[in-house]
């Protein structure tokens, strides 16, 4: 055991000194690169345990950490790749352009499928819930690396109306060629879940970079699940119900940039990153109503539909890293657009109208995405 753990610290010491090495030397290619050589480059300290060093105050070319990581103090090179990255990701998201339409309240003869709305229209939509990514990166050379990523994001949403007599609850998603007493109600509940799961591998080189800035490309493959859920049920004298199911899986290509600034004389950062995803795969989508008492299956139907979805992604954020660019942390918006999409409202309708032909639609998430990331 102990022989074990003295290996352990004499490997991660020689990574250590390995890791301060290499960046020395960018460093020291970065300031010739600048004009910071000869005498500022001498008098700049970089410390080895990756803290801030002071420079001689008689040297009015060089700058303390007072006010951070100083251009004098060596601050980490965007040029300069760790071997090793690793982050994680929470994501806070709301999905849009999803709410489904359940229930109205009317004022007439229940069953009857000429009706006189007597209110709002109730719908189940979706709200902000948590998310997360979580992957990394192994640098190959100096300039290309290969990355991995997974995302989860998975939002579950419920409503519910109520009437008073004389006026009901007429059923949105329920099939209106059957309607009947059993269709409307005094009460009417729905629930609606979305979740998305993807898998990303891909091979990242810099396009370029200098003191302050980087650009890098990316391109790979991605696996991609979506999955709608939607569940309703009316009573009055029974219970009427509906469920409809979506699933999609698919793999395709990937492909991005990923661009960062540095400010001069601080560790504050600003990033953007896009990526296109076109991923062929196939929908899988179910139907069924059912009454109790009474039928226990009025209406069941099915459909698969093989297509192509574009997943288009943009994000941008503020951030900051250690002087030695071993952590960093930052906070960005996120827009997501899944283009060429079923959605459950569109798969209802074309239920109800039995039309399954151009059933497409676009679903967006957007909101806030906090990551931590260390790189050695």
């Amino acid at each position: 055991m102990k022989t074990s753990w003295f290996v352990s610290v004499c490997v991660i010491g020689l990574l250590s000194a390995q890791q301060v090495t290499a960046q020395q030397d960018y460093q020291a290619d970065w300031l010739r690169s600048v004009g910071y050589a000869g005498e500022a480059a001498a008098t700049a300290q970089v410390d080895p345990a990756g803290e801030c060093s002071t420079c001689d105050t008689g040297d009015s070319d060089c700058q303390t950490c007072e006010s951070g990581c100083g251009l004098g103090t060596l601050c980490v090179d965007p040029c300069y790749q760790p071997r090793f990255t690793f982050f994680g990701d929470v994501l806070q998201l709301r999905a849009r352009d999803v709410q489904v339409p359940f229930a109205v309240p009317i004022d007439g003869p229940i069953g009857t499928p000429v009706v006189a709305q007597a209110g709002r229209v109730a719908d189940v939509d979706a709200d902000y819930e948590h998310g997360f990514r979580i992957g990394g990166t192994f640098q190959l050379d100096c300039d290309a690396a290969i990355g991995a990523m997974y995302t989860y994001y998975r939002t579950d949403n419920e409503a519910a109306v109520a009437t008073d007599a004389p006026l009901v609850l007429r059923s949105l998603v329920s099939a209106p060629v059957i309607a009947n007493a059993d269709s409307d109600g005094l009460e009417a509940f729905a629930n609606y879940d979305i979740e998305y799961q993807i898998v990303d591998v891909d091979y990242r080189g810099l396009i370029a970079c200098n003191g302050r800035s980087s650009l890098t490309w990316l391109a790979g493959v991605s696996y991609v699940h979506l999955e709608e859920s939607f569940t309703s049920s009316f009573g009055v004298n029974g219970v009427n119900a509906v469920a409809s199911d979506i699933g999609f899986d698919g793999g395709g290509i990937r492909l991005g940039l990923e661009f960062e600034r540095y400010a001069r004389d601080c560790g504050l950062l600003v990033y953007g990153r896009s990526s296109a995803r076109f991923v062929a795969g196939s929908f899988d989508a179910d139907y069924i109503q059912s009454e109790t008492p009474g039928d226990r299956v009025q209406v069941y139907t099915g459909i698969d539909d093989d297509r192509i979805l574009s997943i288009l992604d943009l994000e941008l954020g503020l951030g900051w890293q250690s002087c030695d660019g071993c952590f960093r942390t930052s906070l960005g918006y996120m827009v997501s657009g899944w283009f060429n999409t079923l959605t459950t409202t569109d798969w209802i309708a074309g239920v109800h109208g039995n039309n399954y032909n151009d059933m497409s639609d676009t679903i967006t998430f957007d909101g806030f995405v906090g990551r931590v990331e260390l790189r050695y």
